[in-house]
């Protein structure tokens, strides 16, 4: 099924306990996905981030409320 190209890729899925990271075009250059139960281990993490970020020059944070979509798939109209 690979060879004949139905099976397009494996993915892996991540705890949404651990830390997700991706290279982005835009704004920023980074997104930093995570989980944590309160304020005071997000600014901890965070301070963590930046610090061993030499080079960063400011971060953006935004709160996420809920999750409406969560998965690897999303449908597109054609």
């Amino acid at each position: 099924m690979e060879h004949e190209g139905v099976i397009r890729g494996y993915h892996a899925h991540v705890a949404p306990r651990q830390l997700e990271c991706h290279l982005v075009s835009g704004a920023f250059d980074y997104l930093v996905k995570m989980r944590v139960r309160e304020m005071e281990a997000y600014r901890r993490l965070l301070g963590d981030i930046l610090r061993d970020l030499l080079e960063a020059a400011e971060s953006h944070s935004h709160s996420m409320m809920e999750e409406t979509k969560e998965g690897l798939v999303i449908a597109v109209a054609r």
